[in-house]
């Protein structure tokens, strides 16, 4: 519902899709720049990892309970489709995929699809552990 009285603003668009303001060209399209620093040298690799990963996921329809507006209800609410959280859920998600809890009841049917999701979430997680650990950064759970 409208609150009536929050005061209404015209907005009018300039017709410019980019543009340039003091951080450079907007928007800017990142994954993983902008949370490590500029220095660290895994960030392409994280990156790249992440694309191909976060690719065979949308196959996988995983994106569609794993997202903001939780259509699956889940508690808590494990969101993949944005790249900090992937990052921070990814060695969970390697053991959701090999224990076959993922996608419920009983992971994916294609034994040779479910092989080449784990074996991109493993890349990513040990991407994601290498550009970590040069931030200098704990790893606490390198099982995979």
């Amino acid at each position: 519902m409208v609150d009536p009285q929050r005061p209404k603003v015209n907005h009018a668009w300039d017709g410019k899709w980019v543009w340039t303001d003091a951080h450079g060209k907007q928007p800017s399209v990142t994954l993983y720049t902008r949370l490590f620093s500029p220095s660290n040298p895994h960030i392409a690799k994280v990156d790249a990892a992440y694309r191909a990963f976060e690719a065979k996921l949308r196959q996988n329809a995983c994106v569609v309970c794993h997202s903001p507006d939780n259509a699956s209800k889940q508690n808590p609410l494990l969101i993949l489709s944005y790249p900090n959280q992937a990052l921070s859920l990814r060695h969970e998600t390697v053991r959701q995929i090999k224990e076959k809890r993922m996608p419920p009841p009983a992971g994916i049917f294609d034994d040779q699809e479910r092989q080449q999701l784990i074996e991109l979430a493993q890349t990513f997680a040990v991407a994601g552990d290498q550009a970590l650990a040069y931030e200098g950064e704990k790893i606490t759970s390198g099982k995979n």
